[in-house]
């Protein structure tokens, strides 16, 4: 059952499996009235979303829509676009460094928009957890059920925006003994 629900996530989040591996999945907040979130916890682990660029590595910040891009590229639509589900989307987590490892630059928070006044951000934060170095990045985005066709060209936009603040990256520098990030 365990397994179903993870994978069942993954194909729902169309999450690239070659380079995040989620598991312990388990519901951490359940919803307490309407409009409230359900809230998923999982740990996770990752190969490939650094690149080294000199004596620095360049990090992906949002591991989860690492490789999304939009499906959309029509100039024009004819008919709405539905989605199975609808809502608030908020895909949030720490992403541990070695120790000793520093943060040289953060990405600046960003704010975007959509149609009918949907909006998204995304924030990123540096800290230290009993020693251990971490950042925490928040992507945060509304997805309507229904797309009108009239309204599909700020939806291409919006949507385009959601995948480019998915390459976020961040700058690190590690120590000469470890060169690897979890």
């Amino acid at each position: 059952e365990a397994r179903d629900l993870e994978r069942n996530i993954q194909e729902e989040m169309g999450l690239p499996a070659s380079k995040l591996v989620m598991e312990k999945f388990s519901v951490s907040k359940t919803p307490t009235g309407y409009g409230q979130p359900l809230e998923l916890a999982c740990s996770a682990t990752a190969t490939g979303l650094a690149q080294r660029s000199g004596d620095r590595w360049l990090l992906s910040m949002n591991p989860l829509t690492a490789g999304f891009t939009s499906p959309f590229t029509e100039e024009v639509r004819k008919t709405p676009i539905w989605y199975t589900s609808g809502g608030r989307v908020v895909l949030e987590g720490d992403l541990r460094l070695p120790p000793g490892a520093t943060v040289v630059e953060l990405p600046l928070p960003e704010e975007f928009a959509g149609p009918d006044g949907i909006r998204g951000r995304v924030t990123f934060e540096q800290g230290e957890r009993d020693g251990v170095p971490f950042v925490h990045t928040r992507l945060e985005y509304d997805q309507p059920y229904v797309v009108g066709y009239d309204k599909y060209l700020s939806w291409k936009l919006y949507v385009a925006d959601i995948a480019r603040l998915s390459q976020s990256r961040c700058v690190i520098t590690l120590p000469e003994a470890r060169k690897e990030v979890d």
